[in-house]
């Protein structure tokens, strides 16, 4: 829902308990702040996608509208990135949402709020379950200036008590104080027991099924359900499957096929497939709007397609990602197709992601002023441009002004593109060499075209367009470089116009890259790049690629660099080579814990950069001795701390942290590239919005509705590890043949107690070993090794160490 101007419109949320979608407040600059006093929304407790709150001047308090709101979704969220977002709200003295206690998903955008306080006393990682880090909160109000939380529980309105609450520490520059978590001087934060996700009033714990808090009555009649809501008449169960005869909604509730298939189309639904009033369709168990992926809509239900499902869409023009989204999974246009892009991030990916599937333009084609692109691959599946309308009556295809286009389609795996009727219009496009203009008109057997339609001096005009074979030989091959070779290009007339050459590099695990596929030109390019200068005196330019990632298969083509009228140049085909493996980095999350008094169980990750094929492991440990710490060491009055069971198993990490492979560099100048990044991106962030909240609605074309629905996927969470220990067997183990220079298996005099031990672990991630002495400190070192790949490959094939020392269990454990 969105509201915008007048206050007027906000006394539609009077009745509402969820907003089933987005929820945003936004350019309210002349209104009455005693009108905005005046507006309570009390019985709204939820929202499915995201709350985005900008510009509404005069409103002091967020909570004062909506003091019950205890859960946003963020099934769809702003950008795809933030489920609570408050900008450049001047007259904003506090959030105040005194009820929220869970943003399911996304993260939250806080900025530019000059007299916000009562920000930083909110423990936000209570509320936010994306722990991705992507929260951003700045530019409030200076915490010196603004009150603190009361700790005086007889200020706190008690018709609305919370759950116990929690005193914190919070730093700053000059000194730390504990203060108390709240949203106001009245309210506290709900601070949750452990054993609790949510509970009532009087802090009794709800049912596992609740989120937001629980009648004080019954605590299984919840403020908002955790899964699924099931509503009988008056009342609601909370519910994890819907049952029976019945199919889930938004994730969130269980209707019957007849409500599912009576319900309206959302009002900026764009119709797909002519499906009328009433598009909701049932599905396994879900109420849909859009059938999924190879399916079709067919009698309010969807079934699988023979092939490709045709999906008929509106035609639009595109200016901005957000509306590029709309054509996801269309087929076929109902209309003509126009693209014209200047801004965002990412450009030609997104493109690639929602029009890849287009196969059929009814009417025109036209792509104008689009800076971003590089080629047209990403319509990888278009077939066929009818014209049955066209551009002045004139025009099919348009190509207009792209200062970077530099390729229509790649033409080499006999791909064909039918055009019905109507006529070519190509002008001002200087890096679109008129010959790949030709080789569309003979692949489309188009008539002839006149200099009007397709300009020969406006397109191509500042790039070489007469390109000569480049035949490049690789000499060398290590871990992390490569050394290539050519032979010096002779240009026709005068050597001097030759400036350099260009290496371009791509990482490539199959061998199927094209020159232009994802290729961004406002900075959204993989390659990587280097410059050779000419050598003059030598015939034979020797070029080193260095700073490679050991075992990777790498794609790269050389091409000329020539003065901008020259013609001529070279370039070569694009080629593969593998670097050589290399040592392995250490095994990640060793984490080791005893399970009995006499073993213990090892557990770690694969390593984050194997550089090569890793075939087993090398476990090795010995003891550790500690007698000194546990003579001098007073246990009466330094006992050990208990540590429980669930810490000392913590889950392994399955996903390896995102590598960071920049320079950390300390002090001011690590902060002054931290701050850039940040600002950087507080500016796009800025831009992004201004796009979005004044974007002008795009034309109707054949159509009556011009907007789509935005598009909501579901989150698909990683299987977690199943937390099990496997005792190995002899089969599964065997003593390592390496001695590795630390550690060999030895056992204790006259005993078979390991006093140390080595072993090699194939296909196994966990090592079980027994044997051990009773509450003794083990020192615990695991390797990763690699297979030796040929003669060149001289480098040591195990890595370094990761090592932990854990003590196994006394015997009156």
């Amino acid at each position: 829902m969105d509201f915008r101007n007048s206050v007027r419109d906000l006394d539609v949320l009077k009745d509402c308990e969820v907003i089933e979608g987005f929820l945003s407040i936004l350019l309210f600059d002349n209104v009455n702040e005693t009108e905005l006093m005046k507006l309570q929304f009390p019985r709204l407790t939820e929202i499915t996608d995201y709350f985005l709150l900008y510009r509404v001047n005069g409103l002091r308090s967020v909570g004062q509208l909506f003091p019950n709101l205890s859960v946003i979704r963020g099934q769809a969220l702003f950008e795809d990135v933030y489920a609570f977002v408050v900008f450049e709200m001047t007259s904003l003295q506090e959030i105040g949402l005194h009820s929220l206690t869970d943003i399911m998903r996304g993260n939250v955008y806080i900025d530019k709020n000059p007299s916000l306080c009562f920000v930083h006393t909110v423990d936000w990682d209570r509320i936010i379950h994306d722990k991705s880090g992507k929260n951003l909160i700045k530019s409030l109000k200076p915490e010196n200036e603004c009150p603190i939380c009361s700790n005086d529980e007889l200020v706190e309105d008690h018709t609305t008590a919370v759950c116990p609450r929690s005193a914190v520490t919070i730093s700053d520059k000059e000194r730390s104080r504990e203060r108390y978590l709240c949203w106001n001087k009245n309210h506290h934060q709900k601070i949750f027991r452990s054993n609790c996700t949510a509970c009532n009033d009087n802090g009794q714990c709800c049912s596992p099924e609740c989120l937001g808090g629980c009648s004080n009555q019954n605590n299984s009649q919840c403020t908002v359900c955790r899964n699924l809501a099931l509503l009988f008449e008056d009342k609601k169960e909370c519910v994890q499957e819907c049952p029976a005869n019945y199919y889930k909604y938004l994730d969130r509730r269980c209707v019957t096929k007849e409500e599912c298939i009576n319900m309206k189309r959302p009002i900026d639904y764009q119709s797909v497939n002519n499906d009328g009033e009433y598009p909701y369709k049932v599905f396994n168990n879900s109420c849909l709007l859009h059938c999924p992926v190879n399916h079709k809509s067919d009698n309010y239900t969807c079934v699988p397609c023979d092939g490709r499902c045709e999906k008929y869409c509106d035609g639009i023009n595109i200016d901005s990602i957000t509306i590029a989204k709309q054509l996801r999974g269309c087929t076929h246009i109902r209309g003509s197709l126009e693209i014209q892009i200047r801004r965002g991030t990412n450009v030609v990916a997104e493109l690639e992601e929602n029009l890849s599937m287009i196969e059929e333009i009814e009417g025109y084609l036209k792509i104008v002023r689009s800076f971003s692109l590089v080629s047209l691959n990403f319509l990888k599946n278009l077939k066929k441009i009818k014209g049955k309308f066209l551009d002045n009556q004139k025009y099919v295809f348009i190509i207009l002004d792209n200062q970077n286009l530099q390729e229509l389609w790649d033409w080499s795996n006999n791909r064909t593109l039918t055009i019905e009727n109507g006529k070519l219009f190509f002008h001002f496009n200087p890096k679109l060499c008129f010959n790949k203009i030709l080789q569309l008109k003979e692949v489309a057997h188009l008539n002839d075209f006149t200099d009007l339609e397709v300009a020969p001096n406006s397109n191509g005009d500042k790039i070489a367009c007469d390109v000569k074979p480049l035949h490049v030989n690789i000499t060398k091959i290590g871990t992390r470089s490569v050394t290539l070779e050519w032979r010096q290009f002779q240009m026709k007339d005068d050597q001097r116009k030759l400036l350099g050459y260009i290496v371009y590099l791509i990482e490539a695990p199959y061998k199927n890259v094209t020159i232009y596929d994802g290729r961004d030109a406002c900075g959204q390019d993989d390659w990587r790049v280097y410059d050779v200068a000419v050598q003059e005196t030598d015939q034979t330019v020797t070029q080193l690629l260095p700073n490679l990632k050991p075992y990777r298969q790498y794609a790269f083509f050389v091409k000329t660099y020539t003065i901008a009228s020259e013609k001529t140049g070279a370039q070569s085909d694009i080629m593969y080579f593998m670097t050589l493996p290399s040592i392995p980095s250490s095994p990640q999350n060793l984490q080791v814990y005893s399970n009995a008094s006499d073993s213990l169980i090892i557990r770690w990750s694969p390593p984050l950069d194997p550089n090569g094929n890793v075939t087993h492991y090398i476990v090795s440990g010995k003891k550790h001795n500690d007698e000194y710490m546990l003579r001098d060491r007073d246990y009466c009055k330094d006992p050990p701390v208990l540590v429980s069971e669930d810490k000392r198993q913590p889950p392994i990490q399955t996903t390896p942290p995102p590598k960071n492979e920049s320079c950390h560099c300390e002090g001011k100048a690590s902060n002054r590239v931290i701050d850039a990044d940040e600002g950087e991106a507080r500016i796009k962030f800025e831009d992004l919005l201004h796009n979005l909240v004044y974007q002008k609605r795009p034309p109707n074309v054949n159509s009556t509705e011009s907007r789509k629905k935005r598009d909501t996927s579901n989150l698909t969470y990683a299987g977690e590890l199943q937390n099990v220990t496997t005792k190995l067997t002899d089969s599964d183990i065997s003593v390592s043949p390496e001695f590795n220079g630390k550690v060999q298996n030895s056992t204790e005099n006259g005993t078979d107690i390991w006093e140390s031990f080595n072993f090699t672990v194939y296909g196994e991630t966990e090592f079980f070993i027994n044997r051990l002495h009773h509450y003794t400190l083990y020192e615990i070192s695991v390797q990763a090794c690699r297979e030796k790949e040929g003669k060149d490959d001289t480098e040591s094939p195990c890595s370094s160490t990761s090592i932990k020392t854990d003590r196994t269990k006394s015997k009156r454990e």
